[in-house]
């Protein structure tokens, strides 16, 4: 019975690509595209990643946020609450550096490919490889531990 399942969803995952790559392929006329010309002026756009005090007080404040959340779900605050901290915060704080992690890696993959005079695509692309680096390194890290 379990074998009928997994066939069904492998023919349904399937046609769905298929449908995926259908659309893709014929939704737009890739073979008539032409880019627009960039803007005239660049340096009338000021980009944040070119304001270096604002994205150091929004790297301050989200260390002081995830901070004050470790310090909170940890039960370090004594006046806070006399209960003890649930697990699912315990998974909601990890998950959340995990996230952090995960968005710093890849902007800062990101900034740099540009800086380095790369596309936007091959930044993107290079950010969302560092991305799946740390998921096969979390991968593995899991597997070394259980």
């Amino acid at each position: 019975m379990a074998q009928i399942g997994l066939l069904a969803s492998t023919v349904l995952m399937g046609v769905l690509t298929a449908g995926v790559v259908m659309l893709l392929a014929n939704g737009r006329r890739w073979r008539t595209y032409a880019p627009t010309d960039l803007p005239a002026r660049p340096e009338d756009r000021v980009s944040v990643m070119d304001r270096p005090g604002l994205l150091a007080v929004g790297f301050i404040a989200l260390v002081f946020v995830v901070g004050g959340a470790v310090v909170f779900l940890s039960g370090g605050l004594a006046t806070v609450g006399a209960g003890t901290p649930s697990v699912d915060m315990g998974v909601a704080v990890s998950a959340l550096l995990g996230l952090l992690i995960a968005g710093f890696a890849i902007v800062g993959s990101y900034t740099t490919a540009r800086s380095h005079g790369a596309g936007v695509a091959q930044a993107v692309m290079v950010g969302l490889w560092a991305l799946g680096l740390l998921f096969v390194l979390a991968v593995a890290a899991q597997l070394f531990i259980v």
